[in-house]
């Protein structure tokens, strides 16, 4: 793979819902600009962040992963979604996720 051509940092605002045994940490945000022909978008979370589920655009990320290639599900306005457990380490998630352009 490519070196990122662009790193976005997703921090703040992140917004928060307490559910029985759970948190869901959520954060809008709008297209990327100038993304060329040829060029992809992924997710990355942190390699130690713990996460229960994670949801791009109502689409469900594969549970295994940290990085996930979301070039064909970007939207003008997009929505992350993230599950974790009441005793899981937020700031993992709200300081490290980041969208990269590569390519």
């Amino acid at each position: 793979m490519s070196e990122p051509v662009h790193r976005i940092r997703l921090r703040e605002p992140w917004q928060t819902e307490e559910r029985p045994g759970e948190i869901l940490l959520y954060r809008r945000f709008g297209k990327p600009t100038r993304l060329e022909p040829g060029q992809t978008v992924w997710i990355v979370f942190p390699g130690t962040a713990t996460m229960r589920r994670v949801t791009f655009n109502g689409q469900e990320m594969a549970e295994t992963q940290c990085r996930w290639e979301v070039t064909d599900l970007i939207a003008e306005r997009n929505q992350i979604d993230v599950v974790l457990n009441k005793e899981d380490d937020q700031t993992l998630i709200v300081n490290g996720v980041v969208l990269e352009i590569v390519g």
